[in-house]
């Protein structure tokens, strides 16, 4: 089995268990949590690559205080 039809398998085979709009109600939450504690504080956003750039993004995009964004490789 090729490396896309193995991508292609996982894709059919995969159950959703949250839509677009329930991670972006979620990650929405977050930010207001976040600016409600950290605003103030100039807080470091720190994401785990590789996986986690994505949610980062999402999340810096609703911080709208000065922060800092820097990153971890976590590997096995």
């Amino acid at each position: 089995m090729t490396l896309t039809q193995e991508i292609q398998r996982v894709k059919e085979e995969a159950v959703c268990l949250y839509n677009k709009a329930e991670v972006s109600e979620a990650i929405e939450r977050m930010a207001e949590t976040i600016s409600e504690r950290l605003a103030s504080r100039h807080p470091i956003l720190l994401s785990v690559l590789n996986g986690g750039i994505f949610m980062t993004s999402e999340l810096a995009l609703r911080l709208d205080f000065p922060l800092e964004i820097d990153c971890v490789k976590a590997g096995r």
